[in-house]
């Protein structure tokens, strides 16, 4: 019999902790693409020791030195489906384990974010008794409703670790489980050993690739049924002073080109042609590692060819933190580099750095503050990464 929950026996690490930053983050790169005229405020990825220190003289406490660890790698983010075992010798089962941090969420709060039960409940009541006992020194590292994992600083500065229900019925002990430290808790920690879910989603089983078909289908497979960028429903609702087009035209196309200095890959113009942008179908490919194959994402929601800027354009829109390089100094001939979709750090650039034919190379960039271009994903052509984008099956 298949287990309930599949446990990885393998205990994490700092290194193995944070799965991406949190979706709270100010996504400094997207908003910058959206040009909206001010300067965007790029916020660190870490915490640093100024930052940890005016948070723990603002709650009043000292954090776990492996909790401090944490947030100076990152200030918050995304973990994943976490569990701690409930009994000594669990099984796979549900029963013997418990989510940790509010398992639909999966996230540790960052820095800023932190604050006591007490405040939590100033939120929706003002009534003492149905506030919990000790509120005041319980602080929340994530919490959904009442299922909260929190520092318990109630019997003195060394704090407890617990997983509670507030939401149980009077007279229940909210307390699921109690962990004597915070390294105890962070050696108990476990992953499935299957696949995280993901916040928005997971890929369909590929089907055929795009190279496949008739060049005619092209657009409507990679596209699929999904509506307008973003950026159209933002410039409607704010009344900007202009509206980006639904589908691209001879004339935006040129004022595109002669803007940003380059010759467009036909193929991309081909494809916004149909659409100005927006949300990928087609949007995995298949690569042949080390490991095997891997499934590698590609272009998830591209601009429209108004919002098209160079990344050493979009790099002079950013406040860079700190520490932090500009991209445009980090990364020689950022001029030469279109930028066809930037989420935080990651980006898919069109690279004309040394194509004066006008057919420029593609790079999937991980991360822009750390990753050498060099190491990019790099596709020669824009048609060689539309020919081996593989089709989701019913899509």
């Amino acid at each position: 019999m298949e287990p309930e929950l599949d446990i990885d026996p393998a205990p994490l690490t700092s290194d193995t902790f944070f799965k991406s930053p949190g979706y709270w983050r100010v996504n400094a790169s997207r908003e910058a693409m959206e040009g909206r005229g001010a300067i965007v405020e790029k916020p660190p990825l870490a915490a640093t020791e100024a930052m940890i220190a005016a948070r723990e003289a603002k709650l009043g406490v000292r954090l776990p030195q492996a909790l401090r660890h944490l947030y100076r790698m990152m200030n918050g983010g995304y973990v994943g489906w976490l569990f701690v075992p409930l009994k000594a010798e669990p099984q796979p089962v549900y029963d013997d384990w418990r989510g940790a941090f509010a398992i639909d969420y999966s996230s540790l709060v960052p820095l800023e974010k932190l604050r006591t039960v007490a405040e939590h409940y100033e939120d929706f009541t003002h009534e003492p008794e149905e506030v919990p006992a000790g509120a005041d020194r319980l602080i929340i590292l994530q919490a959904r409703y009442g299922d909260m994992t929190l520092l318990d600083y109630t019997q003195g500065p060394q704090p407890r670790v617990l997983i509670v229900d507030y939401d149980k019925p009077i007279g229940d002990d909210p307390v699921d489980i109690a962990f004597a430290t915070f390294d105890t808790f962070f050696a108990a920690l476990r992953r499935r050993r299957s696949s995280d879910a993901v916040v928005g989603g997971t890929a369909k089983e590929p089907g055929p690739r795009l190279g496949g078909l008739p060049r005619s289908d092209w657009p409507s497979r990679f596209w699929g049924p999904s509506g307008p960028h973003a950026f159209h429903g933002n410039a409607i609702t704010r009344k900007a002073a202009f509206i980006p087009k639904l589908a691209a035209d001879d004339a935006l196309v040129s004022e595109t080109q002669a803007r940003l200095g380059v010759t467009l890959p036909a193929g991309l113009i081909d494809l916004w042609r149909t659409r100005n942008g927006g949300s990928v179908s087609s949007r995995y490919i298949e690569l042949m590692t080390d490991d095997g194959l891997e499934e590698r994402e590609t272009l998830r929601y591209p601009v429209p060819l108004e919002y098209l800027v160079s990344l050493a354009g979009l790099s002079d829109r950013i406040a860079f933190p700190p520490g932090d390089v500009p991209w445009k100094q980090r990364h020689a001939g950022a001029d030469q580099l279109i930028v066809l979709e930037a989420d935080h750090n990651r980006a898919v650039l069109l690279d004309y750095r040394d194509r004066p034919d006008g057919d420029p190379a593609v790079l999937l960039v991980d991360d822009l503050d750390r990753a050498s271009l060099a190491d990019a994903l790099r596709f020669g052509r824009f048609d060689d990464l539309l020919a081996g984008l593989r089709i989701p099956r019913g899509g």
